[in-house]
């Protein structure tokens, strides 16, 4: 009780305080108990710790404190180290200071008395439980020195739940389920428990499967050299591991070299790589090097050279290709004649010959791609306008003209008109550009001219459509389309929403609403000055300038040039009198109004 328990706990003391009266009362001898506990390690109370010397004699305490003294002031210097860090048991995380601090005091105890050293690693292991060093360190101590395999069996189970994501704890927890010759349920169990935990962590567990192998290929030997317990560990462990990653590849390797080095299966070990590993990671030359290594360990060499030829043929570049004509000539070197190293090099100079023609047309390929690229991308802007200008056209060819928005429609007028001029000018040309045609075109083409009360239908109302127009502005760069659209449809119905862009498609700060009716459209003025990314939002009625209306000045149109002022044709009441001409100042001014200031002046 007092091994397993009152050395690794904190309160452990009080324990040997009950045994010291427990034997005090049966009238045995307890001085050696006191002299034992005395020195060991232990956060001793001091009221308990004097209670229990009152009563020893006099000559066998003395002797007991000199025999201690020297230890007790070493381990107060210790303990004093420890405690000036300031560790904290809640964390589980160590500094190197702390564990090298730790380390030291276990050094010590180890030196002076080796069961108290599991008294400090205990300790440790509550400030440092996440720590992968101090639980290997602990576990090899018990494993190697103590060889008590039990007690490192329950010390690897709490460590592989405390750090599991450490690959040694977990290689030398199956090392300790063999020493105990558990079951080989368990030891399975255990890997696969740890191989899941790995995966999940993306660590390399590559040590964890050799010694699962390991394990397996040593019971198969010990059972008689049966191998069906072999390959039923194989697969398990190429399951673990999943296809086609590095740990895969490297598992089927020791399993290979198993069943051809120690059960003398060659064929086996030759199935493994060929339909296995070459099938699924053959364009790597490391593979297959390995794969003539382990034939000419066989003394398959004749099968190696077989099996580096392929592999000339299966690699694509200088760097793979190098590394087999070099295993190939060590092969040819040890096993081979001169007539035979002279064909290595007339079969590996014709493959570098055909690998760089193959190189050199694909870098061509790649040159003239990019080529490509850069061309597209180093196009004018006028160009790349008037392509994506053809492509809208071509997809609103198909669209119904009566549901098309304001912009669609501008689209469409204006390159109507430019393909009117054009096949003015060249009436007989045999080329034909598609142009897309409203109803009322369609009408013309019948024979059908447009009255003038149909021009001033259609004037009223793009007329009402500007009406029911917001201008949204100060907005973020960041803002997008559809933000702004979902920021509007949250108060009202929204007919089209237009955010201005620049032509390498980032945001110019402002867009266009329109809506379908005037109670929408005031249900999104009251989105004016509304905080969003970090701006208050300018929302105001506002009419899109007319293409004519650009000026020569400063900015080609985008600054004094265009002019935003709101100008009604008709105010049926005072009340919208009013709205407008508040409008009207608000928005900025234009050229002619500055012209206008001048001439006054």
């Amino acid at each position: 009780l007092l091994v397993r328990m009152g050395l690794h706990f904190t309160k452990g003391f009080m324990l040997w305080a009950r045994y010291v009266a427990f034997l005090k009362e049966c009238g045995e001898e307890y001085e050696g108990v006191v002299a034992r506990c005395v020195g060991l390690p232990i956060a001793w109370d001091e009221e308990v710790k004097e209670k229990m010397l009152s009563e020893f004699p006099r000559v066998a305490k003395a002797k007991c404190e000199r025999k201690t003294e020297v230890l007790i002031e070493r381990r107060m210097g210790l303990e004093e180290k420890i405690e000036a860090l300031g560790l904290e048991e809640d964390k589980g995380v160590l500094t190197q200071e702390a564990l090298a601090a730790w380390m030291e005091y276990v050094a010590f105890e180890k030196d002076e008395n080796p069961s108290c050293a599991i008294v400090v690693y205990e300790r440790a292991i509550l400030t440092g439980f996440l720590c992968p060093e101090l639980w290997l360190s602990y576990a090899e101590y018990v494993y190697r020195h103590l060889k008590n395999y039990e007690l490192a069996e329950r010390i690897l189970d709490r460590g592989t739940r405390n750090v599991p994501w450490s690959t040694q704890v977990w290689v030398l927890l199956l090392h300790t389920n063999e020493r105990l010759a558990d079951d080989a349920h368990k030891v399975t169990q255990n890997f696969q428990r740890g191989c899941q935990l790995l995966k999940q962590g993306q660590i390399h567990f590559s040590l964890l499967v050799e010694a699962y192998l390991g394990w397996a290929r040593r019971q198969c030997k010990t059972g008689g050299g049966q191998r069906s317990n072999f390959s039923e560990s194989v697969d398990i462990a190429v399951a673990e591991a999943e296809a086609p990653s590095l740990v895969w590849a490297e598992t089927l390797v020791r399993a290979a070299r198993i069943h051809a080095e120690v059960f003398g299966e060659i064929e086996e070990a030759q199935k493994l790589f060929e339909e296995h590993l070459l099938r699924r990671r053959g364009i790597e030359s490391f593979w297959w090097i390995q794969y003539a290594k382990m034939l000419e360990n066989l003394e398959q060499v004749d099968e190696a050279r077989s099996a580096l030829k392929r592999a000339l043929f299966v690699a694509n570049d200088d760097a793979n290709l190098t590394a087999l004509i070099t295993a190939w000539g060590e092969i040819e070197g040890i096993h081979g004649s001169l007539e035979q190293l002279d064909a290595l090099d007339v079969v590996a100079s014709s493959r570098m010959e055909q690998l760089r023609t193959v190189t050199a047309s694909r870098t061509q390929k790649e040159l003239l791609t990019k080529k490509k690229r850069s061309h597209e991308v180093h196009d004018s802007p006028s160009k790349r306008q008037k392509n994506e200008e053809t492509e809208m056209i071509n997809e609103l060819a198909s669209m119904d003209v009566s549901k098309l928005s304001r912009r669609q429609r501008r689209i469409m007028k204006r390159m109507s008109g430019q393909e009117s001029k054009v096949s003015e000018k060249a009436p007989s040309s045999s080329v034909q550009t598609p142009q897309m045609v409203s109803e009322d075109d369609h009408k013309s083409q019948d024979g059908d001219k447009d009255d003038d009360s149909t021009k001033d239908r259609r004037q009223s109302r793009e007329q009402h459509l500007d009406q029911l127009t917001l201008f949204v502005s100060n907005l973020a760069f960041s803002v997008t389309r559809d933000e702004l659209l979902a920021l509007f449809k949250d108060k009202c119905e929204v007919r089209d929403l237009r955010l201005i862009t620049r032509p390498d498609g980032a945001s110019k700060g402002f867009a266009y609403v329109e809506f379908n009716s005037e109670d929408d459209l005031m249900k999104g003025l009251q989105l004016h000055q509304l905080d969003l990314k970090g701006r208050s939002l300018w929302v105001r009625r506002s009419k899109p300038p007319p293409k004519a209306d650009r000026g020569r000045g400063r900015g080609r149109g985008r600054g004094f040039g265009r002019s935003h002022i709101q100008r009604p044709t008709s105010v049926s009441t005072s009340e919208e009198k009013g709205r407008m001409q508040v409008e009207v100042n608000v928005e900025p001014k234009g050229q002619d109004f500055f012209r206008s200031l001048i001439k006054k002046k």
